[in-house]
């Protein structure tokens, strides 16, 4: 499957899950805290920064939204997540070509709130936003195991 040429490689999936962790954790950090600002759509990209203490390694919350999921919705069981850990650094040169082809970008009413959908369709990734009024919130990002649903929002989406 062709790559487009702004899209790094995923990182190593055939390591113990702590090491692909601490990969994930160094991306995390270079893309989002020690980089220059992200913008979306001339907004400022934020990021729950604060320390997810229920995690063993006391990491931002907005890391672990990244790299694990929610098992179980009645217990909030929350596993690794290796299909999202390999495709962390997608997000940031994600937002920055949510226009290019093969990836579609939409606003999803959800929760009460405008979230922003960026899929590049090809590839199952996608990542929501979350509309303020000064900024995006990052939200999530994961792999695509069921394209039906991602569909059923892009048809109805708001704009």
């Amino acid at each position: 499957m062709d790559s487009p040429d702004w899209l790094p490689q995923e990182l190593d999936s055939d390591v113990e899950w702590d090491e692909l962790e601490d990969d994930a954790y160094r991306i995390f950090v270079n893309d989002f805290i020690k980089s220059t600002a992200l913008l979306f759509k001339d907004k400022p990209v934020k990021l729950d920064y604060n320390k997810d203490f229920k995690q063993t390694k006391k990491r931002e919350k907005s890391f672990y939204h990244l790299v694990k999921k929610t098992e179980d919705k009645r217990s909030r069981r929350v596993i690794n997540d290796p299909p999202r850990a390999i495709k962390i650094g997608w997000i940031r040169p994600l937002i920055e070509n949510y226009s290019c082809k093969g990836v579609l970008c939409w606003d999803y009413w959800e929760f009460g709130v405008v979230r922003t959908y960026i899929w590049i369709v090809r590839h199952s990734y996608v990542i929501i936003l979350q509309e303020e009024p000064s900024e995006y919130v990052l939200i999530s990002g994961y792999y695509v195991d069921r394209d039906e649903r991602l569909c059923k929002k892009f048809k109805h989406r708001i704009k």
